[in-house]
């Protein structure tokens, strides 16, 4: 027995040991790495979620802009189309009275056409529309990336593991419908 017990004491007892110490880094390194895939996924889960939210700014600042600036455009459309049917009102009884050759010399002298802005009012609010949904797509597009990027993440190898024991789906793109 004395062999047996210098072979425990000197040879198993160390291995058993440096076996366990080699198990104990191999499942820190395994928890650690684990640990980073969530890390990862969270974030792009994260991002996607911002994204959405972003593409929802976007719809919102459309609903807040356009309603006012159309307002605005088509009271200078009535605007502009009451002073021109004035403006011709006016110049059609300033020719009443006077001889046919000389009427025209006079009027083109005497009338001053008031300042129409109504083309400058529809530039601008065709500026916005082309603006804000061009603000729309690029959100739109952010988020189907990273949306994209986080579906991939969940379908690759070890993530899937990881995603699977943690409940996390994929996320749907955003499609446009009903805009055809």
């Amino acid at each position: 027995y004395p062999r047996l017990r210098f072979l425990m004491a000197h040879i198993m007892v160390p291995t058993i040991l440096t076996i366990l110490g080699i198990l104990l880094v191999g499942l820190l390194i395994l928890a650690v790495i684990v640990v980073g895939m969530y890390n990862g996924l969270v974030t792009l889960r994260n991002a996607f979620r911002n994204a959405f939210a972003q593409v929802d700014v976007q719809l919102k600042r459309r609903a807040d802009l356009i309603p006012p600036l159309v307002a605005c455009v088509q009271g200078f459309r009535a605007h502009e189309a009451s002073v021109q049917t004035l403006v011709a009102a006016l110049r059609a009884q300033a020719a009443g009275g006077r001889p046919a050759a000389v009427a025209p010399m006079l009027v083109a002298v005497a009338e001053q056409y008031p300042d129409l802005r109504a083309q400058a009012s529809f530039d601008e609010l065709r500026k916005n529309l082309v603006e804000t949904e061009d603000r729309i797509a690029l959100a739109r597009a952010y988020y189907n990336n990273i949306a994209t990027f986080y579906n991939t993440r969940l379908e690759r190898v070890p993530d899937r593991y990881v995603a699977g024991i943690l409940n996390m789906e994929p996320e749907a793109l955003f499609q446009a419908e009903g805009f055809e």
